[in-house]
């Protein structure tokens, strides 16, 4: 081809060839992939939350949006185990519905939220014009608005924190969200990388009571996680939280009960594996003296030690993937950074 901005589509049983243009430019970097339905050939851009689907037969284009960032991750449980391989060791920090489910059970204030995407939606409350001069590869997500997390734009709802601050997109940006008629809002931060040149420190003073201050557990939170240890997911299948009742009072009355009865503090932490030099063998990985240590306040089991889960527990509401959605090996995940899409856009501009 003279330029690269087509893609050329062969269909091996048809021996034919189709000639495409991309919606936008920036299109050819993304993700492809080919398939047939009901004999019907087309491809599909994905996304962070969208498929884009152009069947050859009408020459038409389509979305799909799917929720959340690695969605095909998110309505998984936590099934990685150690010794993580080299696909698990990339996707077991990747959040999933169930952590989502918890944090969405908060009622008291919140001074502080810290995520590592930001809420999806976020640009409309700042200088998103500077933003996309900035990084101008992010103005179709921004336009389409799929730059970001969608869980995390459902947190920020309903938190209403009074400070986020994110990562990821490796870039300053600051907005302030205002909720409703409540007259809260919260301050949205996010700074570039830590490198020279780049604006990745800023100070920021935070009203608070006089101290002194200990780090104490929180009860709230204790509570919401003793509730939800009954559906707490442990393989690949997508857990039903139908089942689950979310009303935290009585599990939190036995917390606090707990607490003031053993004068529960959390846990002196310590060093729990030995610092390891690239050609050592893999340590054999010990249970975590800090989470032992909660576990025994909440009276609830070990469960992510390094023995294969073949199979939920019982007692968890769990149900199988739908039929008509695609499932995926850990082997296959693909995972990215944006560091990858700046990487293509100095090579482009390198070009020119």
């Amino acid at each position: 081809m003279e330029d690269d901005t087509e893609l050329v589509v062969w269909n091996p049983c048809t021996r034919q060839i189709r000639n495409i243009k991309p919606i936008n430019v920036n299109d050819m970097h993304k993700n492809y992939a080919f398939g047939y339905k009901n004999y019907a050939f087309g491809y599909g851009k994905t996304t962070s939350f969208e498929l884009r689907i152009y069947e050859f037969n009408s020459n038409s284009r389509r979305t799909v949006n799917v929720m959340g960032h690695r969605w095909f991750l998110y309505s998984r449980g936590h099934f990685e185990r150690p010794p993580y391989n080299e696909s698990t060791i990339k996707s077991v920090y990747h959040v999933r519905e169930y952590d989502v489910q918890k944090l969405m059970q908060l009622e008291e204030p919140l001074d502080i939220f810290l995520s590592h995407d930001w809420p999806v939606g976020i640009t409309d409350y700042g200088d998103s014009e500077a933003l996309m001069r900035q990084k101008p590869y992010f103005r179709q997500e921004i336009e389409e608005r799929t730059l970001g997390s969608k869980p995390a734009a459902l947190l920020l709802e309903k938190l209403k924190p009074r400070y986020w601050f994110s990562a990821h997109l490796h870039c300053k940006f600051a907005a302030a969200v205002q909720h409703g008629n409540d007259a809260s809002v919260t301050k949205f931060l996010a700074l570039d990388k830590c490198v020279p040149g780049k604006k990745f420190l800023q100070i920021i003073e935070i009203e608070s009571d006089p101290g002194p201050f200990e780090i104490l557990y929180d009860e709230e939170w204790l509570a919401i996680t003793r509730k939800f240890n009954s559906i707490f997911p442990l393989t690949k299948r997508y857990l039903n939280f139908s089942a689950a009742g979310m009303d935290i009072q009585e599990s939190r009355e036995w917390v606090r009960k707990k607490l003031e009865e053993r004068h529960f503090k959390p846990f002196e932490f310590a060093r729990t594996v030995p610092s390891q030099r690239i050609f050592d063998p893999i340590p054999e990985i010990p249970q975590n003296p800090q989470t032992l240590s909660l576990l025994e306040l909440l009276g609830l089991p070990y469960l992510l030690d390094s023995s294969p889960v073949t199979g939920e527990r019982t007692d968890i509401p769990a149900s199988l993937a739908p039929s008509d959605l695609p499932t995926y090996d850990s082997e296959e995940i693909p995972i990215d950074d944006i560091d990858e899409i700046e990487e293509m856009e100095k090579a482009k501009e390198d070009e020119t």
